[in-house]
This record gives structure tokens, C-alpha cells and sequence, in this order.
């Protein structure tokens, strides 16, 4: 999560994460402008969950188009 906040990494894609993997990454790329979720697109719970990570919204966008299409095949759901 740092390389894509630091602009090395476009993109970040991880299954099953918890929160505490991924808070103090996921600060660090919002706050450099990039854009946080998980693998459907909505706001990343308190929960073990997948997550996706991109440098720009537009990146995002093009990112979770992939992992939507994905998601029912590889089991990723959105915890809430």
C-alpha cells in the first residue's frame, strides 16, 4: 500500500485481509489521493475482508472491473 501511495505501484489487490493489515496503508493512500475498497467496490468494513488499493480513482475504476468480474468465482464477499 505504500509503493501505490508513493506512485511505484499503480495498483493492490490482497484477499482476506483483517483491518489492522491494511488502516495505516490505507491512510497513506487516501491521503496521497488514491482511492481505498474492497473487491466490490464499497468501503472497507471492520472485518476480514479482500481489498483493493489504486493510485488514482480512474485506475480504481479500471481495477474493480476486474476484480467485480471475479469476485462471485473466487468467493469474496462483502462483509457487513
Amino acid at each position: 500500500l505504500c509503493q501505490v501511495a508513493s506512485g511505484q505501484y499503480g495498483a493492490f489487490f490482497e484477499y482476506q485481509l483483517q483491518a489492522w493489515d491494511y488502516a495505516a496503508g490505507r491512510l497513506l493512500v487516501e491521503e496521497a489521493g488514491g482511492v481505498v475498497s474492497d473487491a466490490r467496490g464499497a468501503s472497507l468494513p471492520i472485518a476480514k475482508t479482500s481489498i483493493l488499493a489504486a493510485a488514482t480513482p480512474s485506475l480504481h475504476a479500471e481495477a474493480l472491473a476486474i476484480t467485480q468480474r471475479h469476485a462471485d468465482d473466487a468467493g469474496l464477499t462483502v462483509a457487513g
